[in-house]
């Protein structure tokens, strides 16, 4: 899962690499084919009046998003501006910048910001990221391609935590791993997600969300049914005792003795091929006539027991 500060990085990386806006992109190279498809897409936003400064745009080599597009862009690429787009990657769904703003649990007025680094500022059908000291980054507009400004001199009525993402206290803070501290309904982190893969591991199914790093109601369920399984009290929080039972769940079964291998045999030619071993049961008579059944040899058997 990625930190906050990994996403401010990709946003000054987007706004030094000059990316231009967009409408309905998310991260990718600016050509003829991509400037066709959106204008068929959106021909509100592609208009004949912007096509020329569509055409400088892909003449240069530019990259483009929209506003929630540049932060799509962040998890589809892996965090990486020069890395590959994945559609819906790292736990990031193809949504508005009003759906994405619904994705966060915790939110609040953006009188109330506090100074974290990689929270989301958003207004009703636009988006942009908190990089701290003040100040936002932001796919602004066809006009204004990607702007950095102070959050007061922008639109932007609300905040909010992206639930894809771990919030740390400084860029070289790791983020919590499974067992550090007690989980429960409305966390969100790596650690999270490393449960939910356990669960899901162990057969505890979560159909709608899987291991996206936010423990809502499925993941609480879940827990509580391994709970039960285990002989837990089900209270859905994940504590000390569930991780207890977890790590033994996870244990792989102990190891049981194996049979010797069987040993080769030298062929012929001097190879190691195995040997082939008949083991008749019967006399004499009965081995001739398993010779005949071979065709009067028993050439590709190495050795023969009567027994």
């Amino acid at each position: 899962m990625f930190t906050n500060f990994q996403l401010v990085e990709f946003c000054k990386a987007v706004y030094a690499a000059l990316w231009v806006y967009w409408y309905g992109t998310c991260g990718y190279k600016c050509t003829e084919a991509l400037y066709q498809s959106k204008a068929r897409q959106y021909p509100d936003h592609y208009t004949p009046s912007r096509e020329s400064g569509y055409m400088a745009d892909i003449k240069a080599g530019k990259m483009c998003a929209d506003c929630v597009g540049m932060i799509k862009a962040f998890f589809w690429m892996n965090g990486d501006i020069n890395g590959k787009n994945k559609y819906a990657s790292n736990g990031c769904p193809d949504v508005s910048a009003n759906g994405m703003y619904n994705l966060c649990k915790e939110t609040g007025p953006i009188s109330s910001i506090p100074d974290i680094p990689g929270l989301i500022v958003w207004k009703s059908g636009h988006i942009g990221v908190y990089i701290g000291g003040g100040y936002t980054i932001e796919m602004r507009g066809f006009a204004y391609d990607c702007v950095k400004r102070a959050v007061a001199d922008g639109p932007w009525t609300r905040w909010g935590k992206l639930p894809m993402l771990s919030y740390v206290d400084s860029p070289d803070a790791e983020p919590p791993k499974l067992g550090d501290r007690i989980l429960s309904k409305g966390d969100t982190g790596a650690d999270v997600k490393e449960l939910q893969e356990a669960l899901m591991k162990l057969g505890f199914c979560l159909p709608k969300y899987g291991a996206d790093g936010d423990y809502g109601k499925e993941t609480e369920g879940a827990v509580k049914s391994f709970q039960r399984d285990n002989g837990l009290d089900a209270t859905g929080i994940f504590d000390t005792s569930a991780f207890k039972a977890l790590e033994k769940a996870l244990q792989p079964p102990e190891n049981k003795p194996t049979e010797p291998p069987i040993e080769s045999a030298d062929t012929p030619d001097g190879g190691s091929e195995p040997a082939y071993v008949l083991i008749i049961e019967g006399d004499r008579k009965k081995l001739e006539l398993v010779q005949l059944a071979y065709g009067g040899t028993l050439a590709a058997v190495d050795s023969v027991k009567v027994i």
